[in-house]
């Protein structure tokens, strides 16, 4: 018996898909966006200083800030900030 997940992923294993379900982002919605749509995250309202590192390196990534692998967190708070 095949399983398959909302984002089209198939597989035997029940554990795989459930696996993969945790971290697919289909995986938590019951709705699967058209062909070709992208999906959007919602904005997190998460004061900055709260942020984890990897928040906020997704962020300057978006910013196209560069070097942020390099930089700790309250580097990268202030390439955000200025």
């Amino acid at each position: 018996m095949r399983h398959k997940c909302d984002c089209g992923y198939r597989t035997f294993n029940k554990r795989r898909l459930k696996r993969h379900k945790r971290r697919c982002e289909y995986g938590q919605s019951k709705t699967r966006p058209a062909e070709g749509q992208k999906v959007e995250k919602e904005l997190d309202e998460t004061p900055s200083s709260q942020k984890t590192i990897a928040q906020l390196r997704e962020e300057a990534k978006a910013k196209g800030i560069t070097g942020i692998y390099t930089k700790n967190k309250q580097e990268l708070l202030e390439a955000l900030e200025g």
